[in-house]
């Protein structure tokens, strides 16, 4: 599934080369003539299909968040035990991000930017994923028993990956000064490991009566 299935051709012809320079540009330094020759359309015609590019900007934010939650609901659906759905949770976002690799820099942009240009139908989509995670977190050991905040576990799983997802490169430039013997794997896959690790797999010690 990709993030804009729902979305006409003609749609999707001007959404996928929009996400990819707002990925590299941010929403302030795009413009809707870079767009256009990406999409290989003029202006007009964006406006007629989609809008301005306050609406392009949207649309792709929607189609991003909607697709996480639509593949979360998807694998998630009809899997009883609370450990099994943790893990599909962590193994979908962490696919998500390698898959998808212009949406951790966008959303990097609209982060750094406070927000501004979160509209109540993004903001929706992030509370479907957000609901999604809560709901899938609160039943683990860990959480039930071990005194975790099912949202401190989820910040910690997204953004965990989210920054993973972002600092290959930066990563492999850092990795020459690096001392010997210390372990320079940050990749993508490692860390949804270690969180599996850490949220799933580990058992909940018991705790000693008083």
């Amino acid at each position: 599934m990709h993030p804009f299935t729902h979305h006409s051709p003609n749609e999707r012809s001007i959404l996928e080369p929009a996400a990819r320079i707002f990925a590299l540009r941010g929403y302030a330094g795009t413009s809707m003539d870079e767009i256009a020759r990406a999409a290989g359309v003029n202006k007009a015609t964006i406006y007629y299909r989609i809008g301005n590019k306050a609406r392009v900007y949207e649309r792709v934010l929607v189609g991003y968040f909607c697709h996480i939650a639509e593949v979360l609901e998807q694998r998630l659906h009809a899997v009883p035990i609370p450990r099994d759905r943790a893990r599909i949770l962590v193994e979908t976002l962490a696919a998500i991000f390698a898959e998808h690799g212009d949406m951790p820099p966008l959303l990097l942009h609209e982060l750094a930017s406070g927000g501004e240009h979160l509209s109540p139908d993004v903001l929706a989509g992030i509370a479907r994923v957000l609901q999604t995670s809560l709901t899938t977190l609160s039943a683990l050991p860990m959480v039930q028993q071990g005194g975790v905040s099912p949202l401190l576990a989820h910040l910690m799983i997204i953004g965990s990956l989210f920054f993973t997802s972002l600092s290959g490169s930066v990563a492999m430039r850092l990795a020459a000064n690096i001392p010997q013997g210390t372990e320079k794997d940050v990749s993508l896959e490692l860390m949804k490991d270690l969180l599996l690790e850490l949220f799933v797999d580990r058992d909940v010690p018991s705790r000693k009566e008083d």
